[in-house]
């Protein structure tokens, strides 16, 4: 699945500390839930209709917001950091 965090980048979050480590969790995810919403558009597209379709369709909203928030999150703690 796109998104989905490597061996190395989970290392990374555990060593990290702090402000660092609030944002290397909050990047990688972000990045979870864009790989997320990509997979529930394939699967709105390729289904028709059904539970599983309703699925796709109400996560494709919720890791959208979600996403959305830890951007906003990201971005409160780089302008604090400023």
């Amino acid at each position: 699945m796109p998104g989905m965090a490597t061996q190395q980048e989970l290392d990374i979050l555990s060593a990290a500390r702090g402000q660092d480590a609030d944002l290397v969790f909050l990047g990688l995810m972000q990045r979870h839930h864009f790989g997320g919403i990509q997979m529930a558009r394939a699967a709105d597209q390729l289904l028709e209709g059904g539970v599983v379709e309703q699925t796709a369709r109400e996560m494709m909203s919720s890791q959208g917001q979600e996403a959305g928030i830890m951007g906003l999150q990201i971005s409160a703690i780089h302008s604090r950091s400023e």
